[in-house]
This record gives structure tokens, sequence and C-alpha cells, in this order.
């Protein structure tokens, strides 16, 4: 009997060490499992991060060739921010794509076939060595990868005033110059920094009407144009009237699509209107700014501006402050094909200061001494900054007639 137990204790001794080499070995995949999905995690938060870098490095980005610079940055911060499986990250160019994003299919293409990238894409890999591999040998680890994708997504605009304010004005005024070429450069960012922190009368701009005679005697940024609105949010352009007229006094739902590109100006009658201007689409503006009658179909609304004062030019947001200056949302834009199209650059924000409806009426906040004798329709106002290419807490600046822009990560 006593023999038999003897035996009987030997066996569950073997059982037991057989049983603690398979606990062992499923701990061990247990946890390499539990290893790859922290390492997999790891993965996709720092291509996320590195895709979001050379997302805003190719809006920033003032080159028709953006691939380089977005390329550098993304290696940069990858090496220098982020980890996976407790050791540094590295990446290639190779592995970072820039593209195009499709929103409604949403498809990543890297070819681009012409159009504009608006997406980058990045991948990031890791070969983590298991413990159970090791146990049995292998040295070579098990390849993860992940993909972050992000999407510089312009978000359409449906309160942009249907007027094109000539670009290259506001290109000499960003970076201190006196002549540039034709058509001028995208603005460089850092210039466009040091200009939001200029003084008042370094952003003042005086755009005289569509039409006017150059050369003209008085000082001024040459004129702006009423560009050809889309009669509803998915295109469609009307260049009427009333659709012009709406959009500039309340937007009615009117959007500007975001790659717009060229559009139609306005149709002028090019003898001038009743209200004095040298042409009618500075009548239609003077119309809705006032609130006056006349307003397309819809009849009279409430101006822009509070009714006008006398030879006051001035533009007051409300009667009862007398808060003066209406903030607008423009287009900086080049006019191109002898006049009847619009080449959109910016979106920018302008403070409405002056609109003249008389040439006896006389604006404050024009710099110098000469401070009346303008043509109707003049704008004088200041320009506040873009919805453009450099990152801040709420917009950026774009090269497409959109209000805003978001980095969204869209894979």
């Amino acid at each position: 009997m006593r023999s038999k137990q003897r035996n009987r204790r030997g066996s569950v001794l073997v059982m037991v060490a057989m049983m603690l080499a398979a606990f062992m070995g499923v701990a061990a995949i247990a946890a390499d499992i539990g290893r790859f999905y922290v390492v997999t995690g790891e993965l996709q938060t720092a291509a996320d991060a590195a895709a979001l870098e050379g997302a805003a490095t190719l809006q920033a980005a003032n080159t028709a060739t953006p691939e380089p610079a977005v390329d550098a940055a993304v290696i940069a911060w990858v090496a220098a921010t982020n980890r996976a499986d407790n050791n540094t990250l590295s990446t290639t160019a190779d592995s970072v794509v820039l593209g195009f994003w499709d929103p409604n299919a949403r498809t990543f293409d890297p070819n681009l076939n012409g159009r504009r990238a608006n997406a980058v894409s990045v991948v990031l890999t890791r070969k983590p060595v298991g413990v159970f591999s090791q146990m049995i040998g292998r040295t070579t680890g098990l390849p993860l990868a992940r993909q972050g994708i992000a999407w510089i997504g312009n978000i359409s605009l449906n309160c942009m005033r249907p007027w094109a304010f000539p670009y290259p004005p506001f290109y000499k005024r960003v970076n201190n110059l006196t002549t540039t070429t034709s058509p001028p450069p995208d603005l460089d960012p850092t210039a466009m920094i040091a200009f939001q922190a200029s003084s008042q009368a370094n952003r003042t701009f005086i755009v005289l009407p569509p039409e006017t005679p150059y050369p003209y005697a008085l000082p001024n940024d040459s004129s702006w144009r009423g560009y050809n609105p889309p009669s509803n949010a998915n295109g469609n352009a009307n260049s009427g009237k009333s659709t012009f007229q709406d959009m500039v006094s309340g937007c009615d739902g009117i959007a500007v699509n975001s790659d717009a590109g060229n559009g139609n100006t306005v149709p002028n009658s090019g003898n001038g209107g009743a209200c004095g201007a040298p042409n009618q689409t500075a009548c239609w503006t003077i119309e809705v700014i006032n609130g006056t009658n006349g307003q397309g179909n819809s009849g009279p609304r409430p101006g822009i501006c509070a009714p006008f004062r006398g030879l006051d030019a001035g533009c007051y947001a409300n009667t009862t402050t007398q808060q003066r200056g209406v903030v607008v949302d423009i287009a900086w834009s080049d006019i191109v094909g002898n006049g009847q199209s619009v080449d959109f650059r910016y979106v920018g924000e302008f403070e409405l200061q002056c609109y003249f409806t008389d040439p006896n009426q006389t604006c404050a906040d024009i710099p110098g001494p000469t401070k009346t004798g303008y043509p109707v329709g003049t704008v004088v106002g200041f320009a506040e900054g873009l919805k453009s290419r450099t990152l801040n807490p709420t917009d950026l600046i774009s090269n497409a007639p959109s209000n805003v822009q978001r980095l969204f990560l869209v894979k």
C-alpha cells in the first residue's frame, strides 16, 4: 500500500510540473497578447499625432511642392515625441504620403491627378518580440503597423459677403513691398503674424468701387468687385441682383464652395446707377448696407450699418451704443480674365469702418489728411486677419474661400 502511495505522489509531482509549464506558456501568451494590444494602441496614437502634424505642415506650406517639408516635419515629430514598446519610434519619407481625402466616399487617394493635396497619411510600424516567442526560440518580432490619416477639411461658410477685395495690394502690405509679381505668390505665415500685430493705420485699406477710373488722385488700394455668388449651398451660380443682395445682407444660407476656384464677377450696367455710383453693383451694395428699399425680391431689411449720419461715412453697428465698425468676412482675390472673373486666394475678417454713399462724406479712419472726396461705393476698414493657414485655437488659414478649416482624423 505504501509503495503505491509513493508512486502516486511521484506521478502527481510530474503532472504538477507539466501543468506549471503549460500555465507558464499560457501566461506568456496572454502577456504577449496584452502587450501587443498596448503596442498597437501606442502605434495608433503616434500615427494619428504624426498625421495631424503633417496636415498642419501641409497647410502652412507656401510652396507648390510641400511634400519635402511635410516629410521632414513628420519624421522629426515622430522621433522627438512618440514611443512604442518602451522605445522611441522612427519613420521614413516612404511612410508619409500626401493625398486627397474624399469625405463622401471616405477614401484616401495618393494620386492627386492635378488636385491640391488635402490630407496626409502616416504609417508607423514596430516588431515587438514576445515572451512566448523567446521561450520557443524566435528572435523576430511580430510585425505591427498602424495608419493615421489627417484631413484638412473646409467647412463651407454661409455668411461671407460677395466682395472680392484686391489681393495684390494686400500681399504688398503684408510683406512691406512696393511691387510684386502677377499673380502674387501665397502669403508667408510669419509675415502675416507680424502684419496682424502692426498698427491700425498699416492694416487700413481704402478700396474703391468697381470700374473706378485709374489712376485715381486720392490714396487707395485698387478696387473691389462683386463676385458671382452661388444661389444655394450646392453652387448653381446666380449673378442676379437678388442673390447678390441677399448674400450681402443676411447670407440666407448661401454657402461658398470651399474649392470654388474662379467665379464670374457680378455683371454691371456699365452706365452708372441712380445712386451716383460708377456702376450698378455699388448701388446694389448701398441698398443692402443702409437697409433701404429695393433689396432684390425680399423687400427692405435691416442693413449691415445703422442709418448713416449726414456727411459721416462711418458704419455704426448699433444705434444705441454708437459702436463704430462691423466685422465681416470678405475674399482677398485676384481679378483675372479682363476683369470678368475672380480667383479666390484667402478669406479674411475685415472690420468695415466706412462706406461712402456720397463723395462729400468724410471717413475719420482714413490715414493721412485726405478723408473725403472718395467715390460712392468706396470701402474703408481694417484687415483683422485671415481664416487661413496658421493653426490657432479656433480656425486655420485657408487658400480656399471657406470660413474655417479643421484638421480631422479620418482613419
